[in-house]
């Protein structure tokens, strides 16, 4: 094969897919008609799914091909020439879909290169021969790099960065119109992005506190995190992170408790997004383990965190479906935290009590019952209050109070509830921040 066996194509852009066959005397089979066909996650030029072609002189089939919008799909390629075939592994992203992620050495010398592992990941996937571009912002000090690099079979790119001495810089990594700044520093010796591996997933403090959790959705740069917890009186209740700045590993912003209207009468113009409550920093750890500090209302506290793993490993029936979804304008002030672990979707409802107080109902399991649909079942809980008194995991009791649908179309879906008996169908899109 002349093009890799696992390729990525950002949705709607072209890339030429080559084979070549030999005969069985293992020269060139020229003149062969060669049939290129996928599952649905691009066409050819002629359109569709399925085009024939003739190899050439040199034994080797082409045909452009071009991925489907919206992307987020992972998908089989045939290319055949008589009893002789080949198979390709298609992975189809949007910008809007991936993150690019790497880790700079913590004590990088002075003068000596080191290797930058770069990885552009598309939820759980890294994906593999993405050509990506790097150059070197100067700062006090500067460097070279490689001008591109591929992310090849692996999905990891080893860029190798060479210090031109021991002046702090950055490095750009580029996929597109899609950058990532890693900063090369000998004073402080901190990388500004973590271990390997995204940030946006849920999290908990382990089994021992059981029944509370932290959703971190991530774009660009930017988190979005909600605190899933409990009020004095052991109801549900939800806190903000908005936006932050980061610090190295650390990532810090103010804290908000919203006021709204009931999910079942939901009325944007009486939202508040209020004054802020307080602060809190997640510092990552590692790949999977990470510290929350934070002060609310005037009560400090610490809570290590670590990804809490829900999603057996499955073919998704959709794949990039981790983000946060809202109504758009009109429904302002409340959303799904959705995050997305192999075929398994864990949905987090953040909302308004009848009170207008935030409430969350969670949606930690479903069905997939069509191929763009999933549902199950929704919880309201109680638990332990957060702030200023040791959880207790044994008060955490989880109530079933209804059903929810999700259809999936492109970059929207139709969110179908029914609590307390109450329904509702509601449009929802991604949430830009």
């Amino acid at each position: 094969m002349l093009t890799p066996e696992r390729i990525s194509v950002e949705a709607g852009k072209s890339q030429v897919v080559s084979v070549r066959f030999l005969d069985a005397a293992g020269r060139p089979a020229a003149g062969e008609t060669a049939q290129f066909s996928n599952d649905a996650c691009g066409t050819y030029p002629n359109g569709t799914f399925v085009m024939n072609t003739v190899t050439n002189a040199d034994g080797v089939a082409s045909l452009p091909f071009t991925a489907s919008q919206p992307g987020g799909t992972v998908c089989a390629m045939l290319v055949s020439a008589g009893a002789a075939a080949a198979r390709l592994q298609v992975f189809t992203y949007r910008l809007s879909q991936v993150a690019i992620s790497g880790t700079v050495p913590e004590h990088p010398a002075p003068g000596e290169s080191f290797t930058l592992p770069v990885q552009v990941r598309m939820g759980s996937y890294a994906l593999p021969n993405v050509q990506l571009s790097a150059r070197v912002v100067a700062g006090v000090g500067s460097g070279t790099v490689p001008a591109s690099v591929s992310t090849g079979s692996s999905g990891t790119a080893e860029l190798e960065v060479q210090p031109a001495g021991n002046g702090d810089f950055e490095v750009e990594v580029a996929a597109g119109a899609l950058a990532k700044r890693f900063a090369v520093r000998f004073d402080a010796a901190v990388p500004v992005e973590p271990a390997a591996g995204i940030h946006q997933d849920l999290w908990w403090a382990g089994p021992a506190e059981n029944g509370w959790g932290v959703s971190i959705i991530e774009h660009r740069d930017v988190l979005f995190i909600l605190i899933y917890a409990y009020d004095e009186s052991g109801r549900p209740t939800w806190y903000v992170i908005s936006n932050g700045t980061w610090n190295g590993r650390a990532y810090t912003g103010a804290v908000y408790s919203p006021r709204g209207t009931p999910f079942y009468a939901y009325d944007a113009s009486r939202w508040s997004g209020g004054p802020s409550v307080g602060s809190a920093t997640i510092t990552f750890n590692d790949t999977d383990r990470a510290t929350l500090d934070y002060n609310i209302g005037g009560v400090a506290g610490s809570k290590p965190l670590a990804r809490l793993a829900f999603g057996p490993p499955a073919t998704p029936a959709i794949t990039g479906r981790t983000d946060m979804w809202w109504g758009g304008v009109a429904q302002n002030g409340w959303g799904l935290a959705i995050v997305q672990q192999h075929a398994a979707l864990f949905t987090m409802w953040f909302t308004y009590d009848a009170e207008g107080r935030p409430e969350w109902l969670v949606m930690s399991s479903g069905t997939w019952t069509a191929p763009d649909t999933y549902e199950g079942r929704i919880h309201r809980a109680t638990g332990s209050p957060w702030l200023g008194r040791p959880y207790d995991a044994s008060r955490f009791s989880p109530r079933d109070v209804g059903s929810f649908r999700l259809r999936f179309a492109g970059e929207t879906t139709t969110f179908e509830y029914s609590v307390d008996g109450r329904s509702g169908v509601l449009p929802l899109t991604r949430t830009p921040f």
